[in-house]
């Protein structure tokens, strides 16, 4: 008997069954089952309580596990405690291996056993404890004696569907082997590892398998058989279903399922983990603000040079892996510097991880660790299927409704195969829709996010109850479309190759070898090496991407960028972020809102509040030409402020007569960011106060150029109309006109209308010409441009801006269109209307729309297109280039070769040494037959003025051809565009 209960004991260790019932004495009295006392009854070893449980008060070793709670199916047949309550609404008759107790409720949690041994209870009729197993029917009999009170605790733990530890996927239950996370023995079975594991991928065995990971309880990626699987990182865990048995249960998955774990401890993980001593705080906040109750970690990554936090809060810098510094409040607390080899942790008192944090003291060592494998989930709503694309929709297209979705350009689409992959993005609209797949479609807000989370070879899944999508994007998408990638990439390469692109062909070409080495490694990799090989291919490919870029040396480069920097320190790191980005100008806010950016001394002109002890404009110079960028003050011109804010009384908001009307009479406009004020630029006194602003930054800071921004009336809309019915302007048209027609009524079919729509443009045209004459006769070296709508011919008749005239009259030096656009149709379109209005009587910088996270591709494809036209570019904003999906892609691709303007002095000597760089470094290295001619166009280079650059080209066509003729020819066509042609000076160096 002794042997056999040994036994039973045993076979029990390796069940999770949660809680048990203990007498209220301390019995002793001698069992007449097996022989056994009173006291001889405990909780199997290893059974886990972490979960359902009931036991009596005083005897902790006799707490038992409740493993299921009124159960959906069939009374379970293997060792079990089942809780069964008045909601249950069946009958039950008890199994003959079964014994049942009824309970009667005393309090709150607490029952008193009212009858023993059972046979069978009718549906909602009382409280119920059915114990199964010949060891939990003795430990009954025993414990659970008539008028035993007992307590059952954490009941909303317990499942109603399994008695084990398992993860359930709809009616599919997969047990776990080993009854816990992160076991394996190499038997046939299901595993389950989560983001406690050592590794990122988990053991596998000889056996085939099939590995499923599981993000926020979904599935959110099925591998092929014996495809290794990442564990998440964050929110979820890994399946390893081993064996042909637990393979084939993997056939009726799919992606998108939900899935519940029940019996399990599952460490969810965090994106970082702090340590120090025996103490580990999960976070997940990272470089963003810090908000009430949080914690922080601040990287060198984050965008600025200081934590920016206030003085409430706790702070610890870690340099070295070493606490250096400790801010308190009231001691300097907040705002701590960020160090280069380290990080900061901000937090606040009433945070949970405080108390782990305060007893830290500077010496102790800090280590911070990041989540392994992120998996990248999203979901968003949907409006509907196969309808017409509203305003502010997003809808999804299938074969229903035809091959191809019939939209127009304005939104953004996403394209999904019949395998539920991402396959392609489309911006020009009326996508094809793949056989069995379907297309995301989406205008206005939904467009932006869908920009946000298109990534190639993402798994999309539609749940048409909630009317949501998920688009879930894992390390082996990431990795799969890497090696996609890698082989487009080697074909490029060659293409550059033979085309003698100004790329570094052996770095290129030694990358490629070793990229090929390690994906074929990878199929032998074990779960150690796996990680950092498949990391290390995704982070080859996207180097060997921007390696295969060329750049060039003379371009403008720049960016528009919103202020927020508060000291010398901000700016600085900002000007460093640009400089390292390859930039050579910004365009920073100066005017705006209402206020100016920078310390006024004119009366009746406000300084922001936020700059009254600090003066960006003064800092950004001065520190931008220490690193060599130029600096230009942007004003967003007539633009005044929000609506809802408040002001004060002299404010220009404020002044009568100084806001333009709408057509009913509004004195706001509304546009996508919400309802803005916009001054009157006809009023006399506004266009005055105006110029004096421009001509102070122009007289009182080394600018190297102004730059206008709203510069035009309020867009249309249909709350209020177009504008520019004040009456000064109203009344002067009419005299103009010698009409007596109101302009209220006039509307685009009446006959005024053209003339209306030009007086207009003429009002904002004068205005353009009044200020940059103005800041000429100040400093006539500074560069005026202007920020314009792509659409020009379309905007003379809704926001009155007739950018061609500014160009035609010489108004401006250059002209910024923002071309934020991902429609190739739409860029080429609008590019090619800038090009004719500038045609070498400006300036034109295109206008990037890096804020609405536009794909790579997107954005190298409107960058080359720059270049074919030896244009500028400028990025809205640089905050957006500094993230990651651009910095990089800017850093060491496109700008990876710094660059001097085209109005700089030296930027023609700079082009002929570049051309003289790339014969010596490419063209001869990689031709064959033309090292004589080439050195001797060398020599013609060295003696080029713009009188001659003509004979040089003439050279080039008679001795050269192929790629060496076609890429000189290209450069030279650079060179006199960029310099000659804009009539700027020419000197060699």
């Amino acid at each position: 008997m002794k042997k056999y209960r040994a036994f039973l004991l045993l076979l029990l260790t390796v069940l999770i069954t949660v809680s048990g019932c203990i007498p209220s004495g301390n019995e002793s009295e001698e069992s007449d089952v097996n022989g056994l006392t009173y006291d001889d009854y405990k909780a199997p070893e290893g059974e886990v309580l972490d979960f359902g449980t009931v036991n009596t008060s005083g005897e902790p070793d006799k707490t038992r596990a409740i493993n299921i709670l009124n159960p959906v199916g069939a009374l379970p047949v293997e060792d079990c405690i089942i809780y069964i309550n008045k909601d249950y609404n069946k009958a039950v008759t008890v199994p003959e291996n079964a014994y049942c107790i009824e309970l009667e409720k005393a309090h709150l949690n607490n029952f008193k056993v009212l009858t023993l041994d059972v046979k069978s209870f009718e549906p909602n009729s009382g409280n119920f404890l059915i114990f199964i197993g010949e060891y939990n029917i003795e430990f009954a009999k025993i414990v659970y004696t008539e008028g035993k009170i007992l307590t059952l605790n954490r009941l909303n733990y317990v499942s109603t569907v399994v008695h084990y530890p398992a993860v359930c996927i709809d009616d599919i239950s997969l047990r776990i082997n080993g009854n816990r996370a992160n076991y394996f023995d190499n038997n046939d079975g299901i595993y389950l590892f989560d983001a406690s594991y050592g590794k990122g991928y988990a053991e596998v065995g000889e056996k085939a398998f099939i590995q499923i990971a599981f993000f926020n309880n979904r599935i959110a990626y099925i591998g092929s058989v014996n495809e290794q699987v990442a564990i998440p990182g964050i929110n979820g865990y890994l399946l390893s279903l081993c064996g042909e048995d637990a393979v084939k249960k993997a056939a009726a998955l799919k992606v998108g399922q939900t899935a519940e774990s029940f019996y399990l401890n599952i460490n969810r993980g965090s994106q970082y983990t702090i340590a120090f001593g025996d103490t580990k705080i999960n976070c997940n906040l990272i470089n963003s603000t810090r908000g009430a109750k949080a914690t922080v970690i601040y990287t060198p990554d984050y965008r600025f040079a200081t934590t920016g936090t206030g003085e409430q809060g706790y702070e610890y810098t870690v340099s070295g892996g070493v606490v250096t510094a400790i801010t308190t409040p009231g001691q300097g607390g907040g705002n701590a510097l960020i160090p280069e080899d380290g990080f900061v942790i901000s937090t606040l008192v009433d945070s949970s991880e405080y108390k782990l944090l305060k007893d830290l003291k500077i010496g102790d060592g800090v280590s911070l660790t990041a989540a392994k494998n992120i998996y990248i989930v999203n979901t968003l709503p949907f409006n509907a299927y196969n309808t017409t694309r509203q305003a502010e929709f997003t809808v999804i297209y299938n074969s229903s409704h035809g091959s191809s979705t019939r939209t127009n350009e304005w939104g953004y689409e996403i394209i999904v195969d019949k395998n539920g992959k991402v396959i392609g993005d489309d911006g020009d609209g009326n996508a094809a829709i793949p056989a069995g797949g379907f297309v995301i479609s989406g205008i206005g807000v939904p467009r932006i996010k869908l920009l946000e989370l298109y990534r190639p070879g993402a798994s999309v899944f539609i749940d048409d109850e909630k009317k949501t999508f998920t688009v879930v994007y894992s390390p082996m998408d990431d990795y799969n479309e890497a090696v996609k990638r890698l082989a487009l990439l080697k074909e490029s390469a060659v293409s550059a190759r033979n085309a003698l692109l100004d790329i570094d062909h052996n770095a290129a070409d030694a990358l490629i070898a070793e990229l090929d080495s390690a994906v074929d490694k990878e199929t032998k990799a074990t779960d150690t090496e796996l990680a950092s090989l498949r990391n290390n291919v995704v982070a080859g490919v996207k180097k060997l991407y921007n390696l295969l870029i060329p750049s060039v040396a003379v371009e403008d480069r720049g960016a528009w960028h919103v202020l927020s920097e508060k000291n010398d320190t901000d700016v600085r790191h900002t000007v460093k972020l640009a400089a390292d980005l390859g930039l050579n100008y910004i365009i920073i806010d100066t005017w705006a809102n209402g206020y100016t950016y920078y310390h006024t001394q004119l009366e009746g002109v406000l300084i922001h509040p936020r700059y009254t002890d600090f003066d960006p404009l003064e800092s950004f110079i001065r520190i931008g030409h220490e690193y060599g960028l130029q600096i230009h003050a942007s004003f967003s011109v007539f633009m005044a402020g929000g609506r809802r804010g408040t002001f004060p009384a002299d404010h220009p908001t404020q002044r009568d007569g100084w806001l333009t009307l709408s057509r009913n009479g509004d004195n706001y406009g509304i546009n996508g960011d919400g309802e803005f004020y916009t001054l009157n630029p006809y009023s006399a006194e506004v266009r005055a106060y105006l110029i004096s602003v421009f001509k102070e930054v122009a007289e009182r800071y080394d600018v190297d150029g102004i730059h206008y921004d709203y510069i035009r009336f309020p867009q249309p809309n249909p709350n209020n109309g177009d504008f520019g019915y004040n009456e000064d302007l109203m009344e002067a048209f009419k005299k103009k006109y010698k009409t007596s027609v109101n302009p209220v009524d006039i509307t685009s079919n009446h006959p005024l209308w053209a003339d209306w729509c030009q007086f207009r443009c003429d009002v904002i045209s004068s205005f353009v010409k009044e200020c940059t004459t103005e800041i000429k006769r100040i400093d006539s070296s500074i560069l005026v441009t202007a920020a314009v709508f792509a659409g020009m011919e379309e905007m003379t008749t809704s926001i009155f801006q007739d950018a061609r005239s500014w160009v035609s009259g010489g108004y401006i030096d250059g002209l910024f269109p923002m071309m934020y656009t991902p429609s190739i149709d739409n860029f080429d379109k609008y590019g090619k209307r800038a090009l004719s209005a500038t045609n070498d009587k400006a300036y034109l910088h295109i206008g990037l729309g890096t804020f609405e996270f536009f794909p790579n591709d997107t954005i190298l494809w409107e960058i080359n297109y720059t270049r074919k036209n030896n244009v500028g570019v400028c990025f809205f904003t640089l905050d957006s280039i500094i993230k990651e999906q651009y910095n990089a892609f800017v850093r060491e691709g496109v700008f990876k070769r710094k660059a001097v303007t085209t109005d700089s002095p030296e930027a023609f000597s700079v082009a002929v040494g570049d051309l003289v760089r790339r014969i010596d470094e490419i063209y001869i290295p990689l031709s064959e037959g033309y090292d004589d001619k080439l050195n001797e166009l060398k020599n013609l280079l060295e003696t080029m003025t713009e009188k001659n650059i003509a004979l040089v080209r003439a050279y080039a066509q008679a001795n050269l051809d192929g790629a060496v003729l076609e890429r000189v020819s290209e450069s030279l066509v650079s060179i006199e565009t960029l310099t000659i042609k804009k009539g700027f000076s020419l000197k060699l160096s």
